[in-house]
């Protein structure tokens, strides 16, 4: 992506960090986290203050710009970029309105599908 060219630390949230497996509802926002100046990702984009409000630029707070827990903690490889690991995207779409916790239920469901453990297997084994 043209931000990592020109050195902004970005990573996809929200509808930009869903795989297509991982759809489930439709008409939530695209959101991408930007660390520093955004006018040159604001350009790459071609967005302006009259597109819609359906992608949105994130600040993040300062405690979670980092690679230690923060947004940028387990990033996922996607074909436009980077993204945000599954717990943060689940959290991201509860913060939204409309469809947003539709859209964090099914996620994490997926999440806890793929743990190692269900609490009746954790249950069997004490």
């Amino acid at each position: 992506m043209e931000a990592g060219r020109l050195g902004i630390p970005v990573v996809f949230t929200l509808a930009s960090a869903l795989r297509e497996d991982e759809q489930h509802v439709a008409a939530v926002p695209h959101g991408i986290y930007c660390s520093g100046d955004s006018r040159p990702l604001l350009s790459a984009l071609r967005l302006k203050r009259t597109t819609p409000h359906n992608f949105l630029i994130l600040r993040p707070r300062r405690e979670a710009d980092t690679d230690r827990g923060g947004i940028f903690y387990r990033p996922r490889e996607l074909d436009h970029g980077v993204g945000v690991c599954l717990p943060q995207l689940i959290k991201d779409f509860r913060a939204i309105a409309g469809r947003g916790m539709e859209q964090a239920d099914f996620l994490l469901q997926r999440y806890l599908e793929q743990l190692p453990y269900s609490l009746d297997e954790r249950r069997r084994e004490i």
